[in-house]
């Protein structure tokens, strides 16, 4: 919207966003994949992993590190198993307004990647499949999968570092808090399992997907 006031339009009603190199993690952010595994794990073995999470009674975002999950006969294998499985992947929805808003910011010419946990081996399928039935062809070449660069908590970091990404979204506090790679700009979107967590004076919480685009085309 142009901005007139005493026939005088404000010069920064008219400034084009500058294009930015994007990077964003998909599950918990893009992907809302969490529900269904938190039902599932619910319906067999038993724990509510949302309440625990929403009343801070369990932070750590590794379930199958949880005592009430390693207590259970194969619980921490059935975490593990539903948490890469590709069924979840292929059909969890998206998160509220992150395929338009990725949309838009794509039709405005930033360059816009996928950093994500999922492995490669299992899950490119489905992973490539849910971009189609979103409207997001664009995406599916712009993915880069854990196994696909390096094993371990450092892949993010290095696919940052590799891309010369300025910004990264991703809903995990401590992969924010582990990059050595300097961004202008790191958000996370509040979610049960990050919401009790203290973070870093330079990343942001944010709400939802208007409020990352508002952020990113503000970068200056």
């Amino acid at each position: 919207m142009i901005s007139i006031e005493n026939n005088q339009i404000s010069v920064e009603s008219l400034r084009l966003p500058i294009k930015r190199k994007i990077g964003c993690d998909l599950d918990g952010v893009v992907v809302n994949i969490h529900p269904m595994i938190f039902r599932g794990i619910k319906m067999v073995l038993g724990v509510d992993v949302d309440n625990l999470f929403k009343t801070g009674k369990r932070t750590d975002y590794w379930i199958d590190n949880w005592p009430e999950i390693k207590a259970l006969a194969g619980g921490p294998e059935f975490v593990r198993r539903i948490c890469t499985s590709s069924y979840i992947y292929r059909h969890a929805p998206p998160v509220d307004l992150a395929v338009p808003t990725l949309n838009r910011l794509h039709e405005q010419g930033h360059d816009i990647y996928f950093v994500t946990s999922r492995p490669k081996e299992t899950s490119t399928e489905a992973t490539m499949a849910w971009f189609y039935d979103h409207q997001m062809e664009w995406a599916a070449g712009r993915v880069y999968f854990a196994d696909e660069v390096i094993k371990g908590a450092s892949f993010k970091d290095s696919v940052v570092s590799s891309l010369c990404l300025e910004v990264f979204i991703d809903d995990s506090i401590e992969t924010m808090e582990a990059f050595k790679a300097k961004l202008a700009l790191k958000l996370v979107p509040v979610c049960s399992w990050n919401r009790n967590k203290r973070i870093g004076k330079d990343t942001e919480f944010v709400s939802s997907w208007p409020e990352i685009e508002k952020k990113i085309n503000r970068l200056t």
